[in-house]
């Protein structure tokens, strides 16, 4: 992103994340213009906590063309597991 340009973005977050993505989207400059979370029956709440148009269904957000980006902060857990051998 360069100079002043600014990019459409389309989130995808769990409730507790609404101040995370919002702080995300200062710094890089993103205007969320619609939001959605996999926790059922919680995508109203966190278009309203952006104060953005709700994307209920994450599917035909990712083949739609309403944002330049589509930024998912929220996903299936990952479980990360270290081997070391001596």
């Amino acid at each position: 992103m360069s100079g002043g340009s600014r990019h459409r973005a389309i989130v995808w977050l769990e409730p507790s994340q609404v101040e995370l993505i919002r702080d995300i989207a200062v710094g890089a400059r993103l205007d969320i213009v619609a939001a959605g979370s996999p926790a059922r029956g919680q995508g109203g709440a966190v278009a309203e906590g952006l104060g953005v148009a709700p994307a209920d269904d994450l599917r035909a957000t990712l083949t739609g063309a309403a944002a330049d980006l589509v930024l998912i902060a929220s996903g299936p857990p990952i479980v990360l597991s270290l081997i070391v051998g001596f």
